[in-house]
């Protein structure tokens, strides 16, 4: 901020007193005060900035310090970006796995429940086959006259 200072204090650019010179304080990080003459700032400029409320000097110290934090800053902002961009790719790269996985898993299950039946009906066809092959050889190896045996067991 633009003001006379009255208060002796050293210069922070030449390091003499300020002794009521005209000076000018650093609003950045140093809040160093400094004459006029060593400011590089004109009278005019020098008037503009003590009249104008907002209007902030910064030594050129702390002028290229935040030359460098608004550079890191739009660096960050950059990254925050593209951080973000990438999370969200992830993220539906991983909603489309899931799907995919999904339906896999679920036509999987259906073809090992055909696998399964296809087993069963195989399996049944060989028991319904051995089945009727016992039937037939217990059929051919019983001979008639044990029929009228167990026939004639039951009528007495």
């Amino acid at each position: 901020m633009a003001t006379e200072k009255s208060e002796p204090e050293k210069c922070g650019k030449c390091l003499i007193e300020l002794n009521g010179d005209k000076t000018i304080g650093c609003e950045g990080k140093c809040k160093k005060w400094v004459h006029l003459k060593c400011s590089e700032l004109n009278n005019k400029d020098f008037n503009v900035m003590k009249n104008c409320k907002g209007v902030k000097w910064f030594c050129e110290t702390c002028y290229s310090e935040s030359e460098v934090m608004d550079n890191i800053l739009k660096a960050l902002k950059l990254l925050n970006r593209k951080v973000n961009a990438f999370e969200c790719k992830q993220e539906k790269m991983l909603q489309e796995k899931y799907a995919a996985d999904s339906s896999a898993l679920i036509s999987g299950e259906k073809s090992k429940g055909s696998k399964c039946a296809s087993i069963i009906d195989a399996k049944s066809a060989e028991i319904s086959k051995s089945s009727d092959d016992i039937k037939k050889a217990i059929k051919d190896a019983r001979r008639p006259e044990d029929s009228k045996i167990g026939i004639n067991n039951i009528k007495k």
